[in-house]
């Protein structure tokens, strides 16, 4: 339940519907996740220098709902793909995303991240976004995706290489 947190924490401090740490090689799919605190879909890396995170990771068919911060953020990782996915009425808590693209510190990384066929759709921020505060972000590819409804950008990109392929 967004609205009323059961457990320690707060924004960041837990509660995400599926937290995926330092995974290497790995396939998850069919699966719905609805009503988190914060993130919905959380990748990360341990903390500490030069860390890529989780690399070569498969995501298909993994729908997110009314997370209570992003549907999925990405703070490091090197080659995951997302396939058939959606990340839906993010509210609550900034930056309110569909999709997250954030490494924090210096030391992360998020490379070679794809979309394919996925769906940004009405949430209370925009639906995809991928800005560098601190670390490094390179080759993000939408393929395919849908963004509407979002209160602010569909898709916001800020200083990193991209591609973005229509469907049409």
């Amino acid at each position: 339940n967004n609205q009323n947190p059961v457990g320690p924490g707060g924004q960041d401090g837990g509660l995400h519907g599926l937290s995926i740490r330092d995974v290497n090689i790995g396939r998850f799919g069919d699966i719905s996740i609805k009503d988190t605190w914060s993130d919905g879909l959380l990748f990360r890396g341990g903390a500490i220098d030069i860390n890529i995170g989780c690399t070569d990771v498969e995501v298909s068919n993994v729908h997110v709902n009314n997370a209570g911060r992003n549907g999925c953020s990405v703070g490091s990782g090197r080659g995951i793909s997302f396939t058939g996915c959606s990340f839906r009425n993010s509210s609550r808590t900034a930056p309110l995303a569909g999709v997250d693209i954030e490494p924090d510190q210096s030391y992360q990384r998020v490379e070679e991240i794809s979309f394919t066929n996925c769906d940004f759709s009405d949430n209370a921020g925009p639906g995809f976004i991928a800005q560098k505060p601190g670390g490094v972000i390179e080759n993000i590819t939408l393929r395919g995706c849908t963004a509407s409804g979002n209160t602010s950008a569909a898709i916001a990109f800020g200083g990193l290489s991209t591609t973005i392929v229509s469907k049409h």
